[in-house]
């Protein structure tokens, strides 16, 4: 399934590109991102997408020039980080799935700080599966932003103070977020709730805008003030009965198809907004 780590090191924007015939041989079974072994330079990977359906989408992408993608972390990092051994040994075929193991337990979908990183960029994405179970994964914010753990996302650094010691033990923040872009609303299906959203731009400049939407209904719902069609609202439903709503932004090179309820190719769908 939006895991990490969301490099990371990694640089501002990441080049997702509209599933390829190579990216559809690959088989996504859960949300993450995941090695292209074929690739000798060890820049590309494929991101597994959730649809509403229970299927997955599958993206090539690649990571910022001067980086590489790590299998172990499941993010791009610096060259002087990680040694590529693709093309090594040619048996090697499939992409292998990699998900971080630590001390860290998930018990509800969001992101957290993960407090040893005296840098503040990096934070656990916890997300669920159909078992009820959380998969973990190791998340970092895009370089000149850091993880605000008090709201649970990358702000320009300028916007938050660092204060992580390296001695300090991980613990999970209590708010509950999520993924691409940024900002998570909770809100019962009887009320209407004025959710203030932030985007993150490559220019780290944050731009408020105020929409009135209210989630009543699991799923994904176009952000009809967004004159490029690549935002969206995505609708989950709570334990207690209440939805959590999360705005994301479709993947470089494709738009929301409000009909489909999905990220499709500019050709494929006519922008109205």
């Amino acid at each position: 399934m939006e895991k990490q780590v969301f490099a990371v090191i990694i640089a501002a924007s990441i080049a997702a590109l509209i599933p390829t015939s190579e990216a559809a041989a690959y088989n996504c079974t859960t949300y993450g991102r995941y090695a292209i072994t074929t690739d000798t330079t060890c820049q590309s990977y494929y991101l597994c997408f959730p649809e509403d359906d229970g299927t997955y989408t599958v993206y090539n992408e690649t990571c910022p020039t001067t980086t590489l993608f790590d299998p172990t972390t499941a993010n791009c990092v610096n060259s002087s980080s990680y040694t590529c051994t693709n093309g090594e040994d040619s048996t090697t075929t499939e992409a292998t799935e990699t998900t971080t193991t630590a001390a860290y337990d998930c018990t509800t979908y969001g992101r957290y700080a993960i407090t040893t990183d005296t840098t503040c960029q990096s934070y656990y994405l916890c997300f669920p599966e159909d078992d009820g179970t959380y998969t973990r994964y190791n998340e970092t914010c895009p370089t000149t932003t850091v993880f605000d753990p008090t709201v649970a996302k990358c702000v320009n650094s300028s916007a938050y103070t660092c204060t992580n010691d390296a001695t300090t033990t991980d613990a999970a923040t209590t708010t509950d977020s999520a993924t691409t872009t940024d900002s998570t609303t909770t809100t019962d299906a009887a009320t209407t709730t004025v959710a203030a959203t932030t985007t993150e731009a490559a220019t780290t400049t944050e731009a408020a805008t105020t929409t009135i939407f209210a989630c009543t209904a699991y799923g994904r719902y176009a952000i009809t003030t967004d004159t490029t069609c690549k935002t969206y609202y995505f609708c989950t439903l709570n334990s207690d009965g209440s939805f959590t709503m999360e705005e994301f932004t479709c993947p470089t090179t494709t738009i929301f198809n409000p009909t489909k309820s999905k990220c499709v190719a500019p050709s494929a769908y006519t922008c109205t907004n």
